[in-house]
C-alpha cells in the first residue's frame, strides 16, 4: 500500500521548533597590514611630508628650525646685554678722544677771563695780534666771515712771528669762526711765510 502524503495532508501535524537554517558567510580575505606608504581605508598613497611622525614632515622639521633660530638670537641676545669686563694685569683701557681738557677752563692773565682750555691757544693769538699790531685786510680780500657780517678783516702781517702762527683773521680768532683763508690759500706750512698771503 503506497502512502500519498501531500502537504495539504501535512498541515495540522506538529513537526516540532523550526529553526531556519542561517544564510551562508561571504569569505573574506585576510587583512594585510597598512602599507607605509597609505593613509586610513582609501588605501591612497600620501607624500611623505604629510605623514605624522615623519622625518621630512612639517611638525618636526620647521619646529626644530625654529627652536635653533630662537636659541641663537636668545644667546646673542644675552652677549650684548652683558656689561664688559674691565682690563685685568694693570691695563686700563683708554678712549680714542682724549677729554682731559673737556669741561676746564684757564684764566687768562691778560683779561682776566675763564677761557675754555681747548681754546686757549686761539685766544692768546688775539691778544699778542691786538698788542703787536695787525694789518687791515682790503675790501676785495676779506674773508668771507668779515664781509657777510661787515666787520673789519685784520691779520698779522707776518703770519710765522712767533706766538702767532696762523693765517686767519683776528675776528674769526676771537670769535671761533672758521676762516676761509685757510682754504683760499691752501697754505700748509704757515712758519715759512714772511708776508700773509691776503695782503
Amino acid at each position: 500500500m503506497s502512502l500519498n502524503i501531500t502537504a495539504a495532508s501535512m498541515e495540522g501535524v506538529n513537526h516540532g521548533p523550526y529553526l531556519p537554517t542561517p544564510p551562508p558567510t561571504p569569505a573574506v580575505p585576510p587583512s594585510s597590514p597598512a602599507s607605509p606608504t597609505s593613509d586610513g581605508p582609501s588605501g591612497l598613497p600620501t607624500p611623505p611630508d604629510s605623514r605624522p611622525n615623519s622625518p621630512e614632515s612639517g611638525i618636526n622639521g620647521p619646529t626644530a628650525a625654529a627652536a635653533a633660530t630662537q636659541a641663537t638670537v636668545s644667546v646673542a641676545a644675552s652677549q650684548a646685554m652683558r656689561t664688559p669686563r674691565r682690563p685685568t694685569g694693570g691695563s686700563v683701557y683708554t678712549p680714542v678722544r682724549n677729554f682731559s681738557g673737556a669741561g676746564q677752563f684757564k684764566r687768562c692773565l691778560r683779561c682776566l677771563r675763564n677761557v675754555p682750555l681747548k681754546c686757549m691757544a686761539d685766544h692768546m693769538k688775539v691778544h699778542n695780534m691786538e698788542g703787536s699790531g695787525s694789518v687791515l685786510v682790503p675790501e676785495a680780500r676779506r674773508c668771507a666771515n668779515c664781509v657777510s657780517k661787515h666787520r673789519e678783516c685784520r691779520v698779522k702781517f707776518n703770519p710765522s712771528e712767533k706766538g702767532c702762527n696762523t693765517i686767519r683773521c683776528r675776528c674769526c680768532l676771537k670769535y671761533k669762526e672758521k676762516c676761509d683763508f685757510r682754504s683760499r690759500y691752501h697754505v700748509r706750512q704757515v712758519n715759512k711765510l714772511t708776508i700773509h698771503p691776503a695782503l
